[in-house]
């Protein structure tokens, strides 16, 4: 399989992962019926708390830089592309 559709669906299937649910279940929280009934970062911040809140927003931001940086050193590898710093 060539790289490319590897990374494009390893980043598929990472972004379809509900960061706000996990931590919720894993916690053993309910909070996507509460507040307004959403499983972002927002509602549980404020249903289940600051640290669950926090952890959920920064899992949603690795769910899309991680992708994104093996994505970039992938092209600069394959492709050649040298940083001009």
């Amino acid at each position: 399989m060539p790289a490319g559709i590897f990374i494009a669906l390893f980043a598929y299937l990472l972004g379809s992962v509900p960061t706000g649910l996990v931590l919720t279940a894993f916690f053993q929280k309910a909070s996507e019926n509460i507040g307004s009934q959403n499983i972002g970062a927002t509602n549980i911040y404020r249903t289940a708390g600051k640290t669950l809140g926090v952890l959920t927003l920064i899992g949603d931001v690795l769910k899309g830089a991680l992708p994104v940086s093996s994505r970039s050193s992938w092209v600069v590898r394959v492709v050649g592309l040298r940083s001009q710093v």
